[in-house]
């Protein structure tokens, strides 16, 4: 692997990413590649510019930009060691203890049927910008590979019987990828003919497979067998373990990074499927209005077209050529696939403004070969700037959009830019530009008037807010007030309670103190008649006895009657 890598090293005071012609050996080994430089360098021309042959520098600059390969080569092989002894070791983990996964040959019925077509039928297709050399037929073939190729043990898919009736969960999951798999590219000889294909896809289906084996909570969706295609094309130089483990791990950091898009339960999220269909109808909106509100008026829902666009990173729009270097752009930036949508419609405008629902409809769906895929590329990189631009005009200005894309200028390959061709507003653009002119000669006066406006603005706030604050402690107070006069009422009753309760003691004493008074004094003059009686005769004394009593009686009746607490 380190013979067939070590060349291709970057150096920094050149244009091109991949330049080793004044370095030796040992130091194109040991100097990092800049991979800022190298994801630049692809990004503006593709890997065509770059020093070396095509199709040998595609795989490792994917490797590179995804970070499955470490920027210095010398540390190349060791790390692609251990990725393949991994893979290789979770294979024989999830498939060797799989009794109906054996080791005959399979046959599947028109698998190889020659009239699925070839992939010079397929590169015929493909525009005159598309680069030749990703044919595996026109590519130099790669070093040796350290490893020797699997035995024919490993090669073979599960028989086809054994699909048929899938009686396990992993059989039936085998059953779903066997099914998908032979319908990835049907018409590239990649794919179809043998005796290499089938290990191919037997290979493709074991990196499938053993995908979603050890991501469990993701279900394995088809369109995962297309975006794992493009890869193992690009990868497949040999038919060897190494590249199969490569295929793997690049094919598990696409679907991982891709992920909310093969879940439906994060399909409102911002990565999720509709958001994405959502952000390429938005940018449509934004850049062609008049396409969008076509597509509006004919019913036509961008999910309808736009599903197979997105989840399959647009690997079934074009040719393989053409899917291989706009997919050299998505590794330099995971964000663009919205801006690519947007520029591949913006390409085809004119067309859909003539048609009606079924023609749009089939037009999309069937996204046309004539369009020439640098033209999708530089649109799409357009418009990224160009949106860019605008907005820090905008938040920098505060100026309106048809001003800020006269102050930006031409922005290179936009065909429609917030509803004008090319980005740029109609009408003189000199007449555009000293409009700019003169309003930043007023920007002075702008500023000061807006600053002006947000201080009576903060201002007016600040007033509401202290009447706002003023009148909530008022109500407080009020509140508080009647807390504290309905404590005062509550005590003052208790208070009432006690004077009275007190008084009723009082007057019960009272009381009895008089009426013990008057029993003694009853006592006493009882003692004092007895007395005087035992001194005179009987019938005096009974006169005096009865009127003293009766005299006795009257004071005590006088007494008692008048005791206002009796």
């Amino acid at each position: 692997m380190s013979r067939s890598v070590s060349s291709i090293i970057p150096l920094r005071n050149t244009q091109t990413a991949l330049d080793t012609t004044q370095m030796s050996r040992q130091e194109r080994e040991n100097t990092p590649i800049d991979l800022n430089l190298l994801a630049l360098s692809v990004t503006k021309g593709g890997l065509s510019t770059m020093t070396g042959n095509e199709g040998n520098l595609r795989p490792i600059t994917w490797l590179l930009l995804s970070g499955i390969l470490p920027p210095t080569p010398s540390s190349w092989s060791a790390s692609v060691s251990k990725m393949n002894s991994d893979y290789w070791g979770w294979v024989d983990e999830l498939l060797e203890s799989e009794e109906w996964w054996d080791e005959e040959t399979w046959v599947e019925d028109g698998c190889f049927d020659s009239n699925r077509g070839d992939f010079g039928d397929d590169v015929s297709k493909s525009s005159s910008t598309a680069p030749a050399s990703t044919s595996p037929s026109s590519s130099p073939p790669s070093p040796p590979s350290p490893l020797p190729p699997p035995p024919p043990s490993k090669t073979p898919l599960p028989p086809s019987s054994m699909l048929r009736a899938p009686t396990t969960p992993s059989q039936c999951l085998a059953t779903e990828i066997h099914k998908d798999v032979l319908r990835t590219h049907p018409t590239i000889s990649f794919f179809i003919t043998p005796p290499s294909s089938r290990w191919r896809l037997s290979s493709l289906m074991r990196v499938l497979f053993v995908w979603a084996k050890l991501n469990g909570g993701v279900k394995y969706v088809q369109g995962m067998n297309e975006i794992a295609g493009v890869v193992a094309f690009v990868l497949g130089r040999e038919d060897n373990w190494i590249q199969e483990s490569l295929t793997y791990y690049l094919t598990s950091h696409l679907l991982n990074l891709h992920l909310d898009l093969f879940t439906p339960s994060l399909d409102n999220a911002f990565t999720g499927l509709s958001s994405s269909i959502e952000k390429v109808t938005d940018g449509l909106e934004r850049h062609d209005p008049i396409v969008y509100r076509h597509l509006e008026a004919l019913n036509i829902e961008g999910a309808f077209y736009l599903m197979r666009w997105v989840t399959t990173l647009l690997s079934r729009e074009f040719n393989m050529p053409d899917t291989v270097r706009i997919w050299d752009v998505f590794f330099t930036n995971n964000q663009i696939t919205p801006y690519v949508c947007v520029a591949m419609v913006c390409l085809v405008r004119d067309e859909i403004l003539t048609k009606d629902f079924g023609g749009c409809l089939e037009l999309l769906q069937n996204y046309p070969m004539s369009v020439d895929v640098e033209q999708v590329v530089a649109g799409a990189k357009g418009l990224w700037v160009l949106e860019r631009r605008v907005t820090e005009c905008r938040d920098k200005t505060g100026w309106g959009v048809r001003e800020c894309l006269a102050a930006v200028g031409e922005v290179k390959g936009v065909v429609m830019g917030y509803g004008w061709r090319g980005g740029i507003p109609d009408g003189d653009l000199g007449e555009t530009i000293k409009l700019v002119g003169g309003q930043i000669k007023l920007g002075a006066r702008e500023v000061a008037k807006d600053m002006g406006s947000v201080a009576r603005s903060v201002g007016r706030g600040l007033l509401s807010w202290g009447k706002n604050v003023a009148k909530n402690m008022e109500e407080s107070m009020d509140k508080a007030s009647e807390i504290r006069k309905e404590k005062d009422r509550e005590r003052n009753a208790r208070m009432v309670m006690e004077r009275m309760r007190e008084e009723r003691r009082r007057a019960e004493f009272e009381r009895e103190r008089r009426e013990g008074f008057l029993e003694q004094q009853k006592e006493f003059m009882e003692t004092e008649l007895k007395n005087n009686v035992e001194g005179t005769d009987g019938g005096k004394g009974g006169r005096q006895e009865g009127g003293a009593k009766e005299k006795l009686d009257t004071e005590t009746n006088d007494t008692i009657g008048h005791n206002p607490f009796k």
